[in-house]
């Protein structure tokens, strides 16, 4: 059942560890001045992960209950919508199928996507290291790389979405992580309706990237305070290695840079390889633009 009005819908997708918390934070922050705009950011509340699960949560009721789509107040021509779990979800099929509906039912005509992936060698460690950060992780980076599959996740959910006739963009955030904010704003522009688009480019250029809290960046410790907040895990402290976390944070984050490819496993980078090839392998097939999207180990 469609709607007769169309809308469109912005679905920034993930991945995770590629910008998701700074991106979030600053539609979130600037949330109602982008609806007098004319793009509606709902507001995520309480979550720290985006509004993205708003839109889950509705799709999951309309299962039960079809009435939901009815009694939904949609009252604007654009939605935009960010969940950086989106990508894994989107990669099964059949889910990515349903879901496709569902907005299709909610008079969404125009679906326009955003991918952020990011060269493995560097997005594994990321991966790794807030899992440290944030959990009670203790395993070695070699041991948790073999279960890295995000690169894998992206090349499914891609070719599920472009399959399903919508408009996908994807970034290596290893090559645009320096104006993340500019190209997002660019996809936005870009994307919405002629007012909408005027006045979005016009208060983009006004705003910038400011009111944006500073805490914001997700900033991945040190090597240092990794394996200090990883002998706390493996002893069941990992609560206190919050803390200590915290009461640190003075201390300089840490990267992965080029040299410490040698962290990971021959095996581990022959995966990330394959993963690499099949990814480049969809983006041509996709027949996407290949600006900014190269992927590398």
């Amino acid at each position: 059942m469609a709607t007769a009005r169309e809308r469109t819908v912005f679905l920034h997708i993930g991945l995770g560890k590629t910008g998701t918390s700074y991106l979030q934070r600053y539609f979130q922050f600037n949330r109602l001045m982008l609806r007098q705009c004319g793009l509606v950011y709902p507001d995520a509340q309480d979550s720290i992960s985006g509004n993205g699960h708003l839109l889950t949560q509705f799709f999951l009721q309309s299962k039960t209950n079809p009435e939901v789509i009815t009694n939904l107040d949609l009252s604007s021509d654009c939605y935009f919508f960010s969940k950086e779990h989106f990508a894994r979800e989107l990669s099964e099929p059949v889910h990515c199928g349903q879901f496709i509906d569902f907005l299709h039912c909610l008079g969404f005509s125009r679906i326009h996507v955003m991918l952020f992936v990011r060269n493995p060698t560097d997005h594994c460690y990321s991966l790794w290291a807030q899992k440290v950060k944030a959990t009670d992780e203790a395993r070695s980076l070699r041991c948790f790389s073999s279960g890295y599959d995000s690169l894998r996740i992206a090349t499914k959910c891609l070719q599920n979405l472009v399959s399903l006739r919508c408009d996908v963009k994807v970034l290596n955030y290893s090559l645009v992580s320096s104006n993340i904010l500019a190209h997002m704003h660019e996809w936005l522009v870009l994307g919405c309706p002629n007012d909408t688009s005027k006045n979005l480019s016009l208060f983009f250029r006004s705003v910038g990237s400011r009111n944006v809290a500073h805490e914001s960046t997700n900033v991945t410790p040190n090597a240092a305070l990794l394996a200090i907040k990883r002998l706390l895990n493996r002893y069941g402290l990992a609560r206190q290695g919050k803390s200590l976390l915290k009461t640190m944070s003075w201390c300089k984050g840490g990267k992965l840079n080029e040299p410490h490819k040698q962290l990971y496993s021959s095996n581990a980078l022959s995966a990330f390889q394959e993963d690499i090839y099949s990814f480049s392998r969809s983006i041509r097939q996709c027949d996407l633009d290949h600006e900014h999207i190269r992927v590398e180990l």
